[in-house]
């Protein structure tokens, strides 16, 4: 069990309503209610009743909850006399792509709530980079992806380097046009359909990962479409009326999207898959703060499969 577990159950007992706890500790109520699930699982027993009022303990939660809050005490204590780790002054490393770092910063805008004396840094670099940077220290945590028939290359290498490899998502690439350009007809099209002189603009994450090498199309892709990141790509696209490659989680909640400007265009002969993945060394003792982190990312990653 998880010092957050703890204090959710705390939070939850005090509150008595999981819709209430939520908004007072600023934490998701799907976060909630599956940490209080996998802590009641993990002691075999149940501790709230759900009720039409709310959430009240049960017999067994009553008994243990003077326990829990001197657990909960007694962690912090320790933790500030050792004087390691303690809030104050612990910094947490998260490493992301271009294709993931929204999901994370969704994932951190959760976990500073709860744990506002921490401070973060969140760096950006290539899908094929991120095990390195975690395995050279530069962050604790990464958030990366693979195309589905590199992943197990990606799995031996994270592996080599002591690092654990946990898929949480199957995200597709798609093309991404303007609305009301001169591809907006589009709806679906095959890549052997592509016109010969389009103009294509391509992250840079995808030319790394051997993407544009697997397509034979696209291997005389010129230089200067490879964009760093997305959002410079989608710009890219609104003004001079291109394709672009993307994936559809990336464009899910993007302003251009959302407000109609750019929409996607579905590969409709070869999907593609791109595997979302954490990533973190084996050995790493995680703190209640980077556990926090997974489990708000796993979270977001499971409500997505739901929809």
């Amino acid at each position: 069990m998880r010092i957050e577990q703890l204090e959710y159950f705390l939070h939850v007992a005090h509150y008595g309503s999981l819709s209430l706890t939520a908004n007072k500790i600023n934490v998701g109520q799907p976060t909630l209610s599956a940490a209080i699930a996998s802590f009641e699982k993990e002691i075999g027993r149940p501790l709230f009743r759900r009720t039409r009022r709310g959430m009240d303990l049960t017999p067994f939660g009553r008994e243990i909850l003077p326990l829990v809050e001197k657990t909960v005490d007694d962690y912090y204590d320790i933790k500030k006399k050792a004087g390691i780790n303690t809030l104050e002054n612990l910094h947490i490393s998260l490493m992301a792509t271009c294709f993931t770092s929204t999901i994370l910063n969704e994932a951190l805008f959760h976990t500073q709530s709860i744990f506002p004396k921490v401070s973060f840094t969140l760096h950006h670099d290539l899908m094929s980079n991120v095990a390195h940077s975690i395995s050279d220290n530069k962050a604790s945590i990464g958030l990366s992806a693979a195309l589905d028939f590199n992943l197990t290359r990606h799995r031996e290498y994270a592996t080599s380097l002591n690092l654990r490899l946990m898929p949480q998502y199957n995200d597709n690439l798609c093309l991404c046009v303007k609305s009301g350009g001169y591809f907006q007809s589009l709806s679906t099209i095959r890549l052997d359909h592509l016109p010969e002189k389009v103009m294509m603009a391509v992250p840079q994450d995808l030319t790394d990962a051997g993407f544009i090498k697997s397509q034979s199309r696209w291997t005389a892709l010129p230089k200067h479409l490879v964009f760093e990141d997305v959002g410079s790509l989608y710009q890219y696209i609104y003004r001079t009326d291109g394709i672009g490659v993307t994936s559809l989680l990336a464009v899910r909640n993007h302003p251009l999207f959302t407000s109609g400007l750019l929409k996607p265009v579905a590969l409709s002969n070869t999907p593609i898959n791109l595997v979302h993945y954490l990533t973190y060394p084996m050995d790493l003792a995680l703190s209640d703060v980077e556990a926090d982190i997974i489990q708000q990312t796993e979270t977001y990653y499971e409500h997505l499969a739901v929809d």
